[in-house]
């Protein structure tokens, strides 16, 4: 099981990749094919650049929010881990070195070490 670890951040990488050919294809000529084959409408002249740039800037919204998403899902996953092993006990040994020298404060002079 452990050699198929990678296999979801190489599906969402592809998928990634996918959605930029996408829009960068969506912003090109693709804008055209979209209002022809899925609004099914032949526009010329100003109408026709009017409704491209309408079309582009949908496909902007559009990936604007996906990247969104992403950005608040990285965020809630990073701070979800680090408050696990913030609040994960630390085994004997493993924290940082109590020094051995004389400018420590003796107990009793009432500051805490």
């Amino acid at each position: 099981m452990r050699r198929w670890r990678w296999l979801p951040r190489a599906v969402l990488a592809v998928l990634g990749v996918a959605v930029l050919a996408g829009l960068v294809w969506v912003l090109g000529p693709g804008a055209a094919w979209v209002l022809v084959h899925f609004d099914g409408v032949t526009l010329t002249g100003k109408d026709l650049a009017g409704v491209l740039d309408a079309i582009r800037g949908r496909a902007l919204a559009i990936t604007t929010g996906l990247v969104a998403l992403v950005a608040v899902y990285y965020t809630a996953r990073n701070a979800d881990t680090a408050l696990r092993s913030r609040t994960r006990p630390q085994p004997p040994g493993s924290g940082p070195k109590a020094s051995r020298s004389s400018t420590r404060t003796p107990p009793g002079c009432g500051f805490s070490a």
